[in-house]
């Protein structure tokens, strides 16, 4: 009996998933990670095109004094302007644009 109950001990072993090659679980988790951050900066990289290509498609802006970066749907805008009416214009555009989350305005008044 002593010897039967070991063999089957041993062949439950080594039939184990954890011992046959599958991942682990942190692994497992590691990888899904890595996935949803590298999709996360795949949608950020879309926003922030979208934005550019909403701000130069509007004339009355001038799009190459703001710097957009996104984070997780959330757009940090930053640059110069003459007037308040133009940041509110810039800051209007963005908040139309798909899978813009949240604006952080760090737009700010040139000085005369």
């Amino acid at each position: 009996m002593k010897i039967r109950t070991g063999w089957l001990l041993l062949g439950a072993m080594l039939s184990s998933p954890l011992l046959g090659g599958c991942e682990m679980p942190a692994e497992a988790t590691a990888r899904a990670r890595q996935a949803a951050a590298a999709g996360m900066a795949g949608r950020d990289a879309a926003v922030t095109e979208r934005v550019e290509i909403a701000l130069r498609s509007d004339a009355a802006i001038q799009a190459d004094k703001i710097a957009v970066l996104t984070t997780k749907g959330d757009v940090r805008l930053t640059g110069r302007f003459d007037s308040q009416d133009q940041i509110d214009r810039v800051i209007a555009l963005v908040r139309g644009v798909e899978g813009v989350r949240s604006i952080h305005d760090e737009l700010t008044l040139s000085r005369p």
